[in-house]
């Protein structure tokens, strides 16, 4: 999922004109492995990076470098700044939406599951909160319907929505005309 993220907002360039962007974006993954910035690595049967951990020292420099514009909540004593511009909710986190709303700016969301379904957020008010969100996962929060309203997110490029017991996709997904990966 990382190098769907990476793609979508932007962050990974095809070196060659016929190289595809999950290419260009998994051989930037593999020269930060090669440069000792990730430890841990799990590979996959064909060589493929499964799962990995970013070097300590890495990444309280990348927290550093970033600044404001990141930030991992952990616990609701976590301070929100409405600058930031990337925000991981941890699953120990109960945090409504209308917290976050001040981040008109936010481009990515990701909410790591599981969580209780009376603990999901109201997910009908995205597009009015976050007009230019370009990333959200949504991955085992325990979604039993996709709100129609995320057809209005028009900038979204990555949208996960895998481990969730929704059984279909509403018709308004045709609006996300900028998406480039959707897992389900």
């Amino acid at each position: 999922e990382l190098i769907h993220i990476f793609i979508a907002l932007g962050y990974v360039k095809k070196k060659y004109k016929h190289q595809s962007l999950m290419d260009a974006g998994e051989e930037c993954l593999l020269s930060l492995v090669k440069r000792g910035l990730f430890n841990n690595v799990s590979w996959g049967d064909f060589g493929s990076i499964l799962r990995f951990k970013m070097h300590d020292l890495i990444h309280d420099l990348a927290v550093s470098v970033a600044g404001c514009k990141l930030k991992m909540v952990e616990s609701k004593e976590d301070e929100l700044d409405d600058r930031m511009r990337h925000v991981s909710l941890s699953s120990k986190v109960d945090i409504c939406l209308e917290s976050l709303s001040k981040m008109r700016h936010l481009r990515s969301l990701l909410v790591m599951g599981p969580r209780r379904r009376s603990t999901c957020p109201k997910l009908t008010a995205l597009p009015r909160f976050f007009p230019r969100l370009r990333v959200l996962s949504l991955k085992e929060v325990g979604l039993e319907e996709v709100p129609t309203s995320i057809g209005k997110l028009i900038h979204l490029r990555h949208l996960n929505l895998s481990g969730n017991p929704f059984s279909e996709l509403p018709k308004s997904i045709k609006g996300l005309v900028h998406l480039q990966s959707l897992d389900l």
